[in-house]
């Protein structure tokens, strides 16, 4: 059957390990309840002067094509297992030359992504600098969410949602959307705000302005607000799949300037390197433009 392009898409990363795998069992049984299909993407090394051992060679193409057509394969008879009032996403598959983002914005020429998936970290300290580096390379440069999903996780659905603001206006476009994501579950959403600074007086006021701002924008029933009070920004998140019953963490990632490269690391790279479960990434965009990646109409909504 010939693929709708029209229809929204999950590209899906893999390296052909059984974590990748998991990831993109994973992202099959999100798409089928997004109603939306997937494009399997395996991603070679770009030939340069500085990598020789970096050059692509028609056998480690043809590997990759054989794996793939495996993996597409066995995904594709998963994809006909889901119950007969589930739908059954397209999927299809590319080789792509270059980075992660590079090959997501190449798919996106043709295809219309809802978001990016792959697999987080492991514990195998070279593989996890490895697949560290790759990911943060499209977590700086993607135009759209980046899904990451640990090895154990099982996709069951969202109850709870939970977004981790700084408060800042552009945050609230990534909320509305996350919003749309949440209407496919009826899941309910928790914005949280983790203070470093103890709430103090002056920051109350920054929270209650946001809170109103919320309130007036967003028109998603399921929310509520928790303040998460901890000194530690980084150790604030990592609590908060457990003391929230968290099925995925949200937030949005903001492009620095050299010196804050150098003297102040990414929260949202931090998270990265150390996954607490299934985290969204949202790329930080500028708030006159809104975020429509999850606007479609779900069926039951």
């Amino acid at each position: 059957m010939k693929r709708n392009i029209e229809m929204e898409t999950l590209v899906v990363f893999t390296d052909f390990t059984l974590k990748a795998e998991n990831t993109a069992l994973y992202a099959l049984a999100l798409a089928s309840h997004m109603k939306a299909d997937i494009v399997l993407c395996h991603v070679l090394q770009a030939v340069t002067p500085q990598n020789k051992y970096g050059e692509e060679n028609e056998n480690e193409r043809t590997g990759a094509a054989e794996d793939m057509d495996e993996l597409l394969q066995r995904l594709r008879r998963r994809a006909m297992t889901l119950g007969t009032d589930r739908y059954k996403p397209m999927i299809a598959c590319c080789i792509k030359t270059g980075t992660l983002s590079s090959a997501l914005r190449k798919i996106a020429d043709t295809e219309n992504v809802l978001m990016a998936v792959l697999s987080a970290r492991c514990t195998d300290k070279l593989t996890s600098l490895l697949l560290g580096s790759n990911t943060r390379e499209l977590i700086d440069h993607a135009q759209y969410p980046v899904l990451l999903i640990p090895y154990e996780a099982r996709f069951d659905g969202f109850k709870n949602l939970v977004f981790a603001t700084d408060l800042s206006d552009g945050s609230v476009s990534a909320l509305n959307s996350l919003c749309d994501m949440a209407k496919y579950f009826d899941s309910e959403i928790i914005i949280t705000h983790i203070s470093d600074r103890g709430l103090l007086a002056h920051n109350n006021t920054v929270l209650e302005k946001y809170f109103d701002r919320v309130d007036a924008e967003i028109t998603y029933p399921k929310k509520r607000f928790k303040i998460i009070k901890d000194t530690n920004i980084l150790r604030g998140l990592k609590t908060i799949p457990q003391k929230l019953n968290a099925d995925i963490l949200a937030m949005v990632h903001r492009k620095r300037n050299y010196l804050q490269r150098l003297f102040n690391k990414s929260v949202s790279h931090a998270m990265v390197n150390y996954p607490v479960g299934p985290m969204i990434i949202f790329p930080a965009v500028n708030i006159r433009e809104p975020l429509l990646f999850f606007s479609s109409n779900p069926t039951h909504v």
